[in-house]
């Protein structure tokens, strides 16, 4: 398994390509339900995220938002990353949207932002950040369809 020193290295020099395909190696050896496997999962997702802010190319997003529901799968309600990594598939989900305009994509970003919010109660020091990626979610879909409901949503939150 590649150390963190080593990846972030490589992330900083932007191997980001080579980080991928060992991070894709390391996955790999991993037997099922082996304890590195959602860390694995998370970090091989932010990095196709990455990727994708790069290259714009869909298949990173895709492979990001994969992983980052197997991930999900892993990580139970009460893991200590379960929010950031209902938020990072919340963001790559809207992502997509924007690059694809598939309101299936928008609607389930909505949801999961709504249960980050439900995660983080008030005064958690990221619940103002998560209330603003539920409000930009919303507003997109509002100029998307014009649902008074969203709108009303939105001014709530803002």
């Amino acid at each position: 398994m590649l150390s963190l020193s080593t990846t972030l290295q490589m992330h900083a020099n932007g191997d980001l390509d080579e980080a991928i395909l060992l991070h894709q190696s390391a996955l790999d050896l991993l037997p099922a339900g082996h304890s590195n496997q959602p860390d694995s999962f998370h970090d091989l997702a932010v990095y196709f995220s990455d990727q994708y802010d790069k290259q714009g190319t869909i298949a990173d997003l895709d492979g990001a938002i994969i992983l980052g529901r197997a991930t999900l799968e892993l990580h139970s309600l009460g893991h200590s990353d379960h929010a950031s990594t209902l938020t990072n598939l919340a963001n790559d989900l809207r992502r997509k949207f924007l690059k694809l305009g598939a309101n299936g994509d928008l609607d389930e970003a909505i949801s999961l932002h709504r249960s980050v919010l439900d995660l983080r109660l008030v005064g958690h020091s990221d619940q103002l950040r998560s209330l603003d990626q539920l409000a930009n979610c919303l507003s997109t879909r509002f100029e998307r369809v014009q649902a008074a409901a969203d709108l009303d949503e939105l001014i709530s939150l803002r």
